[in-house]
């Protein structure tokens, strides 16, 4: 019976020992990604702190060794110019430091195995590029990315990918009011080129009107755009775009690169 309660007493410090490491463990992750997270806000221009989350337990081995399974920053309101803001994000893979300890500052280098980089543009910040403030943006449905064939820009690419937007314009003759149409969006070079196709009122437009007749080429025009290049952390070179939900997502990746958290992105 005392043998009973002595192992008893035994497993519960055995436990409770255990749980004090692993909370200690995730305190010292918690602090190492607040630093990265600050190093980050600091040299990118953030309004707030970016979301940082460094993969790897128990975190202080892997601290120690200078290695680390994945390293993830989520950024959001990311300054671009004139009023314009985006998302983004970027998955670094494999990394290793030559510095040891649980610290990561904004100099410090990281090599990564493979990295992977995203921009997102919403629908507001799109409009601000149109000058269309209540823009939205849908994901095209079967109907709506029947383009047609007479359209010959769609065949110098295989990388394109239909959108419907919709938003009140204005035209030269009085009309204003709320219009859709259907557009092909592709990279053209880093640039994201949307070029609209036709007037279009159905599942993703319940709001649009017609265009009225003899207008629509000058209403295809006002959707009609090739974005400033859009950056991407750590300058990684865009390669594809889509759209997801509400918003434009560019994206990229790339092996074997040298990165800092400060590197990020500049303003």
């Amino acid at each position: 019976m005392h043998n009973e309660a002595m192992w008893k007493k035994v497993l519960l410090g055995f436990a409770l020992l255990c749980g004090v490491l692993v909370l200690a463990d995730f305190l010292l992750a918690a602090h190492s990604e607040y630093r990265f997270s600050r190093a980050v806000r600091g040299a990118s221009g953030l309004k707030g702190d970016p979301s940082v989350t460094i993969s790897g337990f128990p975190f202080l081995w892997h601290s120690e060794r200078g290695r680390y399974e994945k390293i993830t920053i989520q950024a959001a309101d990311v300054p671009l110019g004139g009023g314009r803001y985006a998302d983004m994000e970027a998955t670094l893979g494999e990394v290793s430091s030559a510095k040891r300890g649980f610290a990561i500052l904004g100099a410090d280098r990281l090599h990564v195995n493979f990295a992977k980089a995203r921009t997102q543009l919403d629908a507001r910040n799109l409009g601000r590029y149109l000058n269309i403030p209540d823009l939205r943006i849908s994901s095209a449905t079967a109907r709506a990315q029947q383009m047609p064939y007479s359209f010959p820009l769609l065949r110098r690419t295989l990388t394109t990918y239909g959108v419907v937007l919709t938003g009140t314009i204005h035209l030269g003759d009085g009309f204003a009011s709320r219009v859709a149409v259907r557009a092909a969006i592709w990279l053209e070079g880093q640039s994201v080129r949307i070029v609209p196709v036709s007037p279009y009122t159905g599942l993703e437009a319940p709001d649009a009107v017609p265009t009225p007749p003899g207008s629509e080429s000058d209403v295809l025009n006002l959707f009609n755009i090739t974005l400033p290049q859009l950056p991407l952390p750590f300058d990684i070179a865009a390669e594809q775009v889509s759209v997801v939900g509400s918003k434009i997502v560019v994206e990229g990746q790339t092996k074997e690169m040298d990165v800092t958290p400060q590197r990020f992105y500049f303003a």
